[in-house]
């Protein structure tokens, strides 16, 4: 599965927009897959950043964001709960934003 993350990475550079999203989002799934969990985050964020939408992106990054405050909060490190409620949040206000039409 990395193997096939190296091929979606090498046509990133050549993608146009639309193309890019769905690699982006694509590389998002593998590396939650593989469980490298800060991997699948950055690259759905940048998909996200790229086409405010609502789907798989949007869908993925709220479990992970909710993975990553669950290990913080098991860690008792007060600052990274509150990072990912804020990130969370984040999302919860683009999805009210997209759905407004915004």
């Amino acid at each position: 599965m990395t193997q096939k993350a190296e091929i979606l990475l090498n046509q990133l550079d050549s993608a146009d927009q639309t193309q890019r999203t769905e690699l982006l989002n694509e590389l998002g799934g593998i590396y939650f897959k593989l469980g490298r969990i800060d991997d699948a985050i950055n690259y759905y964020e940048i998909s996200i950043d790229k086409n405010r939408s609502l789907g798989k992106a949007y869908t993925d990054l709220l479990k992970l964001y909710n993975l990553k405050r669950k290990q913080a909060v098991d860690e008792k490190d007060d600052e990274k709960v509150q990072l990912y409620l804020n990130k969370i949040d984040d999302l919860m206000k683009l999805s009210k934003d997209v759905i407004r039409g915004f």
